[in-house]
């Protein structure tokens, strides 16, 4: 697997302290990363100043001095997992409901969700949505990074995807 980071900023320190927080915040979960070694090269005053050379690496034994980051997500998953599969340890031996028991009732709503953004721009069609955004004085936040904005504007250039 391979990822990529990139940063842009009018001044290069401004690009790196970009650059320094997105590796700071970027999680991946599941196998090793090279995250915190590229955060320490990217602090490095060295690399700040640009005054290195090609064996800058091989000069600069801290780089390898790697902090561990705290990683609460997978322990949280990880903890979730494990009940799971194995039950809350608080519940572990207690006695199952009896057979004749009723089900957990499943609430209905008797009114379906109000329209959020996707209507929006179904409705409004990506530049009318842009208009739309750029109009609002409120904060929009979406949890989707643009992702269904995205794919609608590539759907309408291209086609749909087979």
């Amino acid at each position: 697997m391979l990822e990529k980071v990139t940063a842009w900023a009018p001044t290069p320190g401004e690009a790196i302290d970009r650059m320094a927080r997105a590796l700071t915040e970027y999680r991946i979960r599941g196998v090793a990363t090279n995250l915190a070694f590229m955060h320490n090269v990217i602090i490095h005053p060295q690399f700040r100043t640009n005054d290195y050379t090609t064996s800058f690496l091989d000069e600069t034994p801290t780089l390898f001095d790697l902090q561990a980051r705290q990683d609460r997500a997978t322990k949280l998953l990880t903890w979730i997992a494990d009940v799971t599969v194995n039950g809350h340890p608080d519940t572990r031996g207690r006695a199952k409901p009896p057979a004749g028991a009723p089900d957990p009732l499943i609430p209905r709503f008797e009114t379906a969700p109000a329209n959020g953004t996707r209507q929006i721009l179904e409705q409004l069609g990506p530049k009318g949505f842009a208009t739309w955004m750029k109009s609002q004085v409120r904060v929009l936040v979406t949890d989707t990074t643009m992702r269904e904005l995205i794919n609608h504007c590539w759907q309408r250039a291209s086609g749909p995807r087979i």
